[in-house]
């Protein structure tokens, strides 16, 4: 009796089913196709399709350059928007003044400065005032003065105070209102510094209560504008190697 190997049978039944027209079973669609290159050793896993590959969160990928499409230039996607580069002192000099004023300081002199101040408040970008002055009104430059003041640390507007040719007596109070780090003069610039003065005649006439009541409050009103000098002069030689005293 013959016997056939297995691959030999294998054979046979291939050829019969070959010559016969019998249909071929189909391979199992359970199975996928084996991919290449195979495991290095058994039970390794062998991924049969690449998985597609995950978008970072916009978090990681934030402030990182990329290209727009249709157009050469790079964008960013960073959330945090970018500070301004800052100027340098020459740039905030040099500029046109934002407010410009000079003349003697009188009620003139302080609605041409309101004037220009009002379109000014709540910038933050560096301001420059600009003043020539041979004096004047010490109360109306006193109001200048608090103006100033209250723009700077209310209003936190960053001003600049640029004197030139002259920046006497009421002129100099008010570049006291600026810090010492933020006041300047032009080359020719000269500055009059100088105690309050008055000029005042007093006339009694009337009864005497009357009179005595002048005669008490002419030493009070004295007193308060030696305050207001001291608190003048104490803002001008803050932050120098200046003496009140």
């Amino acid at each position: 009796m013959l016997k056939l190997t297995p691959q030999t049978q294998t054979q046979l039944t291939a050829s019969f089913q070959r010559h016969s027209g019998a249909p071929r079973p189909e391979p199992s669609r359970s199975v996928p196709p084996l991919s290449w290159p195979l495991p290095a050793r058994l039970g390794q896993a062998v991924p049969l399709h690449k998985a597609p590959q995950q978008r970072p969160p916009l978090a990681e990928i934030a402030g990182q350059p990329r290209r727009q499409p249709g157009r050469g230039r790079l964008i960013t996607d960073d959330p945090v928007p970018r500070k301004p580069k800052s100027k340098n002192l020459t740039e905030i000099l040099v500029q046109e003044p934002a407010i410009r004023v000079y003349g003697a300081v009188d009620e003139a002199f302080l609605g041409r400065f309101l004037d220009q101040l009002k379109p000014l408040r709540g910038r933050s970008d560096p301001l420059v005032m600009e003043l020539s002055t041979a004096g004047g009104d010490a109360d109306l430059a006193r109001r200048i003065a608090e103006e100033i003041r209250l723009c700077r640390e209310v209003g936190g507007m960053d001003l600049y105070f640029v004197g030139k040719a002259m920046v006497y007596s009421a002129g100099v109070m008010i570049m006291a209102a600026f810090p010492q780090t933020q006041r300047y003069l032009s080359r020719d610039a000269v500055l009059l510094i100088h105690e309050w003065q008055i000029e005042k005649e007093i006339r009694f006439s009337g009864p005497l209560h009357v009179c005595a009541t002048s005669a008490h409050d002419f030493p009070a009103e004295l007193e308060v504008a030696r305050k207001l000098e001291k608190q003048t002069f104490s803002d001008l030689v803050q932050g120098t190697q200046v003496n009140y005293e």
